[in-house]
């Protein structure tokens, strides 16, 4: 079945993208291309609202996040036809978040959305209104660099960088520049006119490894919390404490080959587990690769299967998506669409669409 995508890039002074772009995948092919959805500036992530059709966009650039409806058919994803081209109508007007906001992260029940910013570390939960509308913004408490305050040295810059949905309705965020994984719940407090209102209510500041770097994470159904390390280039799994609310460092898996050390300039990108929960890949910048990890059946312990090139130059962003694995290839202007075969890992190359600066790629 063909699958429609929107693209979110860069634009302007960042890169060469016009804004959320659609695009449509078929089974025996790359993707094709329907037009800009939305002309808005360096939308460099995008979250889908789990119930309703409405897409929001981390707008890096200026700082904000926005809401947006899909318009097509009866107003619903389902009636969306590959063929027809995809508008997004802004929904509502653009909100603060915070300085190079990269992330945004929607609640699987639709009542809130929370957005990580790398230049200031601000994490925000923004509640949702019966439209999918954005009604409400709480900031969360900034974090503390424990690493330093431990040596007594000075503190380095926050980098929050990515937020998950969590089984027990809280929320895990990253920060990149503090080497922590922070544990949220999220709180109810009743608005005007009895709207209902939700905050952040820090929980838990857990210290990953000191330059480590603590980008993309995702969830395992175990209850496993993979996380992709940006410097050290590696795989934290985080495992929730028996009888208690927290998580501890389980494990630290490297990326690349066996003793293979990495290059100045490689980075870890994103980090995604497969349906099946048997697999999860990750990508590396600079040395332009995904890798594949079978996952052991407890989901504590990983081990490598295979690395591919990425087609493309930095790897920011991928998406696996009905038997394909997309990836967004910033630098070189491209998306690239790969087979998964029957094994569960990506082989042939489908074909490349060109695009401007393509950081995110979202399925609809």
């Amino acid at each position: 079945m063909d699958a429609t995508l929107l693209i979110g890039g860069y634009t302007g002074d960042s890169g060469a993208g016009l804004g959320i772009e659609a695009a449509v995948a078929t089974p025996d092919a790359g993707i094709t291309g329907l037009g800009t959805a939305a002309a808005v500036g360096s939308p460099s992530y995008l979250a889908r609202h789990p119930l309703l059709p409405v897409v929001y966009a981390a707008c890096e650039d200026a700082a904000e996040v926005r809401a947006f409806a899909i318009e097509g058919g009866a107003g619903t994803a389902e009636a969306l036809t590959p063929d027809a081209a995809v508008a997004l109508s802004p929904l509502g007007g653009p909100w603060p978040a915070g300085a190079l906001v990269c992330h945004v992260a929607v609640d699987p029940g639709g009542r809130w959305l929370v957005s990580s910013s790398y230049g200031d570390g601000i994490v925000c939960l923004f509640t949702l209104d019966e439209r999918g509308g954005i009604a409400a913004r709480f900031e969360g408490a900034p974090a503390v660099d424990l690493a330093a305050a431990a040596s007594g040295s000075a503190p380095r810059p926050s980098r929050a960088h990515a937020a998950l949905a969590l089984p027990d309705g809280r929320i895990a965020t990253t920060d990149l520049g503090h080497d922590l994984l922070r544990v949220w719940s999220v709180v109810p407090n009743g608005g005007a006119e009895g709207a209902e209102r939700f905050e952040l209510r820090l929980d838990q500041e857990l210290a990953l490894p000191a330059g480590s770097g603590p980008r993309l994470l995702d969830l395992h159904p175990s209850g496993h919390i993979y996380i992709i390390t940006e410097y050290s280039i590696e795989i934290a799994v985080v495992a929730p404490v028996a009888g208690s609310s927290t998580y501890a460092l389980s494990g630290m898996f490297p990326i690349l080959p066996a003793g293979e050390a990495p290059v100045d300039g490689d980075c870890g990108a994103h980090i995604s587990i497969d349906a099946a929960a048997a697999r999860v890949h990750a990508t590396v910048r600079r040395r332009n690769t995904l890798h594949s990890f079978g996952i052991s059946a407890d989901g504590s312990t990983l081990h490598p299967l295979a690395e591919i090139g990425t087609g493309g130059n930095w790897p920011r962003h991928h998406l696996q998506h009905d038997g394909r694995l997309h990836v967004a290839n910033q630098l070189s202007n491209a998306v690239s669409t790969f087979a998964i075969g029957e094994d569960g890992l990506p082989g042939a190359l489908l074909g490349e669409f060109a695009t401007g600066a393509p950081s995110c790629v979202i399925a609809l």
